[in-house]
């Protein structure tokens, strides 16, 4: 989802900050399951204020009020270093994932009886 996101710049690093914004939001939701090992908040500030880093809070701050005004197609450039630190983000969010721990399936048999029992009972 960030690289999709992201991929809608164009070679100068134009970006809309809505597009922008979902690419945050999914590295921002990687970084959470990466430091913390829960499933990440919805909500974007949640996201923010637990793992922004202290360089990036002045920029996101800036973005969030561009956002807050309300201009769906507000677009901003974004420098190389920006662009080469969120490609570097994009990379290593995907070798995490590759070599991350899969959630094991339960059997739903057990839950299976107790929701049969629930509704025999009812």
């Amino acid at each position: 989802m960030a690289r999709a996101a992201f991929d809608t710049r164009d070679p100068s690093g134009h970006i809309r900050v809505k597009k922008l914004f979902y690419a945050l939001r999914a590295l921002f939701a990687c970084r959470w399951v990466e430091q913390i090992g829960t499933q990440p908040p919805t909500e974007f500030s949640a996201l923010f204020v637990t793992v922004a880093h202290p360089i990036e809070r002045d920029w996101i701050n800036n973005l969030l009020a561009i956002k807050a005004a309300g201009d769906e197609t507000a677009s901003i450039t974004l420098t190389q270093e920006r662009r080469e630190a969120i490609e570097r983000e994009l990379r290593d969010a995907g070798t995490y994932a590759a070599r991350a721990p899969q959630p094991i399936k339960g059997n739903p048999d057990s839950l299976d009886a107790i929701f049969r029992q629930w509704i025999t009972n009812s």
